[in-house]
């Protein structure tokens, strides 16, 4: 199993909100809002782990951007979860349970606001 390319294939899947994707911590200088950040978590075979995906906005109305956005996810990653094929194995990316989408503010700009969802993904070999 590739973790490279099982990571691609998250990216890929998050690319389909037309915003650009970025490993968190690995955002450029610079980068232009709106953009999605994503933790990455591993699990080894057959178990879950943690992952987070959150969309970025700092614009007059990103209230209403962001909770579009939360919105095209949730309708992305229905309740019984997608699968995601790669090259080596699959993932199946479920909604984790109780807080599943929050909206913060950028700790160190409040007129950035962020719209934070919270899944699992279960990791499979080919």
């Amino acid at each position: 199993m590739s973790m490279k390319q099982y990571q691609k294939s998250v990216v890929a899947f998050l690319k389909q909100t037309g915003l650009p994707v970025y490993i968190t911590g690995q955002v450029p200088s610079g980068a232009t809002f709106p953009f999605i950040t994503l933790t990455t978590a591993y699990a080894p075979f057959a178990q879950s782990a943690g992952l987070t995906v959150t969309a970025w906005f700092r614009e007059e109305h990103a209230h209403t951007r962001c909770v579009e956005t939360m919105d095209a996810l949730c309708a992305a990653v229905p309740e019984e979860g997608v699968l995601l094929h790669y090259h080596g194995g699959m993932a199946v990316l479920r909604r984790a349970a109780g807080s599943f989408i929050t909206l913060v503010n950028d700790e160190n700009d409040r007129s950035i606001l962020g719209g934070r969802m919270r899944l699992n993904v279960h990791l499979y070999d080919a």
